[in-house]
């Protein structure tokens, strides 16, 4: 469904969970699981809780924005609470699926009256306003998601399409906290805009206590799982909520989609030395949602136009490791060809094979062909990072290793395939 990757950093879990399996072409090759998400059921009963117990509708169906919404602040923020927004944003972005993407406008909202229900509603946007309590009515944050053009409110008459144009969120100046506190009261109100959580919230915090999106007695507020604010549980939320799941969908219907969720992620890793540097790569995944990382290796001590020791043309070989959007592991040789004049090149990964989801990947040989075998781009090089500027679909990010650019490693990145390759310069 959808691939997001770093070259140095992946946004999943950091440290890949893997074992030795085998070595391909002096790579080390690892494959693991890891337990760090829900089930389907627990997750069904996240989502639909509330809407079985508040909600007008008697089957509670899911509702969302219609499309990726832009959040902007109203004016009289101050640059800090700006920054937590922009933050927030960032948070929620990076377990959201790539065209579900909230964009965030750091233009004040010009706004000449405090939050409450006369004040204008801007379509495709999620306002939020700060404001001291005694002119929100409470301390704390609150949000509202408007349905009908004229912003009404979603849970009435009216509002028959499971689906937002708009939304508001107010957060007290006096509410009190950390920097790092109110930064997640934002998460947990655009969460609300969202389509997570309603005013029972609170109540079932002895059901889920690990979520940014219920209430702690204990805590006197949120809880927050560290600077990634999002626990487990939250992190699948939003992914689920838009990729399998549908606005509309009944409690029963939430169920029977999330029937074949997983809650443990896959990982294939690659390990090989660059100039007696240590440099790993691959991809790790679940329900769709990938991510390839690449790390590692020394800087070069100059520009790869500036290494005076090569001239003509340069050559890098070694391997891709993946996952693709069937949760299968992928794996294929890559090979990089760079003119040192023009700084342009090829890379090209070939023999591309696969092995099914939960299968350990054999020896170079053994695995299914995956797609046609092989994928192809022309790449440029930028000092001593590379750039796809043609070929196959995808996204390719990749940069040199080692003082003498002994080394290159890199991500690929596909809706069916996230993978990280590397290898070593050849004579």
């Amino acid at each position: 469904m959808s691939a997001t990757g770093s070259i140095e950093r992946p946004q999943m879990p950091r440290a890949p969970a893997t074992r030795p399996v085998v070595t391909h072409d002096g790579v080390a090759v690892g494959y693991g699981t890891r337990k760090d998400g829900v089930t389907g059921a627990t997750l069904a009963g996240f989502l639909t809780h509330h809407r079985r117990t508040d909600s007008p509708y008697s089957e509670g169906q899911l509702w969302h924005p219609s499309t990726p919404p832009v959040v902007r602040v109203a004016s009289g923020a101050t640059p800090q609470y700006i920054q937590e927004v922009r933050e927030a944003v960032e948070i929620i972005n990076r377990v959201l699926p790539p065209d579900w993407q909230m964009t965030f406008d750091p233009t004040p909202r010009q706004e000449d009256q405090p939050f409450g229900h006369g004040t204008v509603w801007y379509p495709g946007e999620i306002t939020v306003n700060y404001a001291p309590s005694e002119e929100r009515g409470r301390l704390g944050g609150f949000a509202r998601a408007g349905g009908a053009p004229d912003g009404s409110p979603p849970f009435n008459e009216e509002f028959q399409t499971y689906v937002t144009t708009s939304s508001r969120v107010s957060i007290s100046t006096d509410h009190g906290g950390s920097s790092a506190h109110r930064r997640a009261l934002v998460v947990h109100e655009i969460g609300h805009t969202l389509g997570i959580g309603g005013d029972s919230w609170a109540e079932i915090y002895k059901l889920y206590p690990n979520s940014v999106m219920t209430y702690s007695p204990t805590q006197h507020g949120l809880s927050i799982n560290g600077r990634g604010v999002l626990y487990a549980l939250d992190r699948d939320s939003f992914r689920a909520l838009y990729s399998v799941l549908q606005p509309g969908m009944t409690v029963e219907e939430t169920y029977d989609a999330l029937g074949d969720w997983m809650d443990s992620t896959m990982h294939i890793s690659g390990e090989f030395a660059v100039a007696g540097d240590s440099v790993t790569f691959g991809a790790f995944g679940k329900n769709g949602f990938m991510e390839a990382y690449a790390r590692g290796g020394a800087t070069p001590a100059m520009n790869l136009a500036d290494n005076a020791a090569l001239s003509g043309t340069a050559a890098w070989a070694g391997r891709l490791l993946g996952i693709d959007a069937e949760s299968s592991t992928v794996a294929g040789a890559a090979g990089l060809s760079v003119d040192l004049v023009t700084l342009a090149g090829s890379l090209d990964f070939t023999g591309l094979e696969s092995w099914a989801a939960g299968q350990t990947p054999g020896a170079i040989g053994t695995g299914a062909l995956w797609g046609d075998g092989d994928l192809g781009y022309s790449i440029s090089v930028r000092g001593n990072a590379f750039v796809q500027t043609g070929g196959d679909d995808g996204v390719v990010a990749g940069r040199f290793a080692g003082a003498a650019h002994e080394g290159m490693v890199g991500t690929l990145e596909r809706n069916d395939l996230a993978a990280g390759f590397g290898g070593t310069r050849q004579p």
